[in-house]
């Protein structure tokens, strides 16, 4: 068996899935998830998680807490006696860490009874997995019957040479810890990204999706065919929003893996995808890139 401690949101937990489910391939053995850290709140800016793959089609099995405990104590070995050493060792379990962002090509090379903490933020931590993931991360609870609103703005994300423009800001602002680390794209990226897209591309119409409308409202008024794409307030954790982002052609994409995943999945021959550089703001991993070497790099910050 293959255990992954979930943490973080959708996008998150879709890198830390593909990660095990690939591993769980390569060792021919099963995946089971443990939800124990999504029930962690660090700070009061970090809202408690949610089991978000449920909204995906991956049937999944969940680890008992007795079965995670052998794994655990292998976070700490000299707290472990001689038996529970012995059993380790008979039933070659491992517990694998990842303390830093960036790809350790040693985590694909662990066996079966391995425990995965971490967020494996890269593609390629799946490298058999990509028609996989396609088929398993479709929203399986979507409207049967959109709106004529929505039926308009499908039909105008999927047949022209729509632009998502994907703006992340609440908690990357707010949260001090978080806007350290992360970072938060400044307007001239999205501006720049927006027009490298339409030196190719003229008529593209860029469609901003974000978690602060009224800040693109105010901003994205001075860039010309841009539509500001509201939430719906009955849109179950964001998935309608996260499938109508896939639909578009090309990607401007902010330092997040909800739009990550966005552009992954809806990448389609002749997409350009535009991401910010660097990735993270912390200078110990600016040098972190979670991208496809593809994907256009534009600087997250002029300043």
């Amino acid at each position: 068996m293959i255990i992954v401690r979930l943490q973080g949101g959708l996008g998150n937990q879709m890198f830390q899935y593909a990660a095990g489910k690939e591993l769980s391939l390569r060792n021919n053995t099963t995946l089971a998830f443990d939800l124990s850290l999504l029930n962690l709140q660090e700070d009061p800016f970090t809202p408690k998680r949610s089991f978000d793959l449920e909204l995906f089609s991956i049937h999944p099995s969940f680890v008992s807490q007795k079965q995670l405990a052998r794994f655990i104590r292998l976070k700490s070995p000299s707290t472990r006696n001689l038996l529970q050493k012995a059993s380790d060792r008979i039933f070659n379990r491992f517990y694998y860490i990842e303390y830093l962002p960036g790809f350790d090509p040693l985590v694909l090379d662990y066996p079966a009874n391995t425990c995965l903490e971490g967020y494996f933020q890269d593609e390629r931590y799946f490298p058999s997995c990509y028609e996989h993931l396609r088929e398993c991360f479709v929203p399986n609870n979507l409207p049967s019957s959109p709106s004529i609103d929505d039926q308009q703005l499908i039909k105008s994300l999927s047949d022209s040479q729509a632009i998502c423009v994907s703006v992340r800001r609440s908690d990357y602002l707010k949260n001090p810890t978080t806007n350290a680390y992360h970072g938060c794209c400044h307007l001239d990226f999205y501006a720049n990204g927006i027009a490298h897209i339409r030196k190719k591309f003229p008529s593209a119409i860029a469609y901003v999706f974000s978690d602060d409308y009224q800040w693109c409202e105010d901003n994205f008024s001075c860039i010309d065919r841009v539509i500001i794409v509201r939430d719906d307030p009955s849109d179950f954790r964001y998935i309608k929003k996260f499938w109508l982002m896939t639909l578009c052609q090309h990607f401007v994409i902010s330092n997040s893996s909800f739009a990550w995943w966005a552009a992954w999945l809806g990448r389609k021959s002749g997409s350009v995808i535009c991401k910010p550089v660097p990735w993270f703001r912390a200078p110990h991993i600016q040098s972190v890139d979670i991208s496809p070497n593809d994907w256009v790099g534009i600087p997250a910050d002029p300043n």
